[in-house]
C-alpha cells in the first residue's frame, strides 16, 4: 500500500512539473500554478505514508506492552481459598500537586486519588501536570 502511495505521490509530482512546462508556452503565471497544484496534490499521499508508520509503531508498542501485562498478571499468585487468580488491582496512588484530568479537562485538588467529576483514577504516569 505505501508504494502505491509513493507512486501516487510521484506521479502527481510529475504532472505537476509536466504542467509547468507545457504552461510556459502560455503564460509563466499559469506554468507556476499548475507546478504548486501538483506538489499540493502531493502531501496527502505522503501525509498518510507518515500517518501508516505511525499506525504500525503503536501497533508494535501496544504487543510489547500486552506482553509485559500479561506477564505481570501471570505473576500474580491464586489466593489460597479460590481457584481463580487474583484480579489486578493497582495502588490507589494520590496526586502531590494539582493536577487536571485528562478525561475529563476538570482540575482537581492535590491529595485526591480521583477526579471530582468523572471519577477517573488519578495516575502520575498518566497526568502530565504533576512535577513530582
Amino acid at each position: 500500500m505505501k508504494k502505491v502511495l509513493v507512486v501516487l505521490g510521484i506521479l502527481s509530482i510529475g504532472g505537476g512539473i509536466v504542467g509547468f512546462f507545457s504552461g510556459l508556452s502560455v503564460s509563466p503565471l499559469s506554468s507556476v500554478f499548475s507546478a504548486l497544484i501538483g506538489i499540493l496534490g502531493s502531501v496527502p499521499f505522503f501525509a498518510l505514508i507518515g500517518a501508516m508508520e505511525d499506525i504500525e509503531r503503536l501497533k508494535e508498542q501496544v504487543e510489547t506492552l500486552q506482553g509485559k501485562l500479561n506477564r505481570l498478571l501471570s505473576l500474580q499468585a491464586p489466593s489460597p481459598d479460590s481457584a481463580e487468580p487474583a484480579a489486578f488491582v493497582p495502588p490507589m496512588e494520590t496526586a502531590r500537586q494539582v493536577w487536571e484530568c485528562v478525561k475529563c479537562g476538570t482540575v482537581n485538588k492535590a491529595g485526591t486519588a480521583a477526579c471530582s467529576h468523572c471519577g477517573a483514577q488519578y495516575s502520575s504516569w498518566v497526568n502530565p501536570t504533576d512535577k513530582n
